[in-house]
């Protein structure tokens, strides 16, 4: 009988170290590696001159997912969305940001130059970079269209000192 519990033991610590093993990859997918949004990446703005930045914080759902522009950076050679998309179903599509169109409260469109995204567990974070604001304007108008879905946001220019650009 004493031999029968030293092999169920044994049994049951070799499968506790197999799943320990198998569960390793997946817990090296939520360690973050690089962020678009990072330090490098806002730093490099500063070579276009003065970089005006504006925490936005605004969402609009996307079937069930959810994007949020989390901050706005403007200079004057370009103007840069930071945005978090998050994903209900860990598997599910990757975000098109060039389904995000920008636009002057004028109503001229910035031209989206390039972006990229780190993708994460839960989504993804990134950068969409535009060309330069052509008129000094109080807000933005964020449009995103893709298939038949549909979004507009609002993206004020107010700095934290209650003043527009």
């Amino acid at each position: 009988m004493r031999h029968l519990a030293i092999v169920a033991t044994v049994i049951r610590r070799l499968i506790i170290v197999v799943f320990a093993i198998i569960l390793i990859p997946k817990a090296i997918e939520y360690i973050p590696q690089s962020d678009k949004g990072g330090p490098d990446n806002i730093k490099a703005l500063a070579q276009d001159g003065p970089v005006t930045q504006y925490e936005i914080n605004k969402s609009f759902e996307i079937d069930k997912d959810k994007f949020t522009v989390d901050t706005l950076f403007v200079t004057p050679k370009q103007v840069v969305i930071h945005y978090t998309y998050r994903t209900k179903e860990p598997s599910g599509w990757s975000f098109p940001s060039s389904a995000i169109k920008l636009f002057e409260s004028n109503g001229e469109e910035l031209v989206m130059d390039s972006s990229g995204n780190d993708g994460r567990p839960w989504g993804s974070t990134g950068l969409i970079y535009y060309s330069a604001l052509k008129n000094t304007s109080s807000s933005l108008s964020l449009k995103y269209e893709w298939y038949d879905r549909q979004a507009t946001l609002d993206l004020p220019l107010i700095d934290k000192e209650g003043e527009g650009k």
